[in-house]
């Protein structure tokens, strides 16, 4: 039997951990708790899942606007566990800057996929002078995703996961009086398009929303997902934190 993709792609070796890190952070799963002694190819991994949880979990279609957002609101976690995650994995000592001023500089593209929103980041810096005393900053890791080139660790593998089709068959449960489903997919690196298979399948609520738990039967737990009436997506966690990676078109000329 073939190896699924995110077993064979090593930038996306860790998404399993990840889950599992959000699933039950008291216990001790494989993600990295610090980029200092990563090879190269764990660097890619590393920044790549942080990239995943972004655009995948919280739904993010512009980084830039996201990151945008938590830059200027100070950080805040929000008690997110996801954006927990990333103050606590990801922004140890600063390291997240190097990834932001990646996003801000590309508008998001990467080289596996472009930006899905335009979004106007020229010249953006959180503060004055934020991006020369970047510059001037004593090297933090020796494979980075900023600097040396347009896109250093390649990043951009797992947006692809959201295009992979099944090649088996999900199970899915629902109780419309609660809103609630339960669905198992087929495979992990397909899990997105199965959830949105899924969806299309379940009753209309109206105005209201189905909250949908996904699970993997190799990894486990992936998520609680709902749909945006606003963007469309599907998202974990606040509608509030989702909506600030998927500006309007006024907000993006503002």
């Amino acid at each position: 039997m073939n190896r699924q993709k995110w077993q064979k792609d090593p930038w996306l070796q860790y998404l399993p951990d990840l889950h599992r890190t959000l699933a039950a952070p008291e216990l001790r799963n494989g993600l990295p708790r610090s980029f200092v002694s990563l090879s190269h190819e764990q660097s890619c991994a590393w920044w790549e899942t942080l990239r995943y949880q972004l655009r995948s979990l919280l739904g993010w279609r512009s980084l830039p606007a996201g990151l945008t957002w938590w830059y200027d609101s100070e950080k805040p976690t929000l008690d997110d566990p996801i954006l927990r995650l990333m103050a606590e994995r990801w922004n140890t000592r600063g390291e997240l800057d190097y990834f932001a001023a990646r996003e801000w500089e590309s508008g998001g593209d990467s080289l596996m996929s472009g930006p899905e929103l335009e979004w106007n980041v020229e010249n953006y810096e959180p503060s004055p002078g934020w991006l020369r005393d970047l510059h001037r900053r004593p090297p933090l890791m020796k494979y980075g995703p900023y600097g040396g080139g347009y896109n250093p660790l390649h990043l951009g593998h797992s947006d692809l996961l959201a295009e992979q089709r099944p090649t088996g068959s999900s199970t899915g449960t629902h109780q419309t009086d609660t809103r609630k489903a339960v669905l198992i997919v087929s495979s992990f690196d397909s899990w997105q398009r199965e959830l949105l298979a899924y969806a299309s399948s379940l009753p209309s609520l109206g105005d209201r929303s189905w909250h949908v738990e996904v699970f993997d039967r190799q990894i486990g737990y992936l998520g609680k997902f709902r749909q945006s009436r606003a963007t469309g997506h599907w998202f974990q966690g606040k509608h509030s934190i989702h909506i600030a990676g998927n500006p309007s078109p006024a907000a993006s000329q503002q």
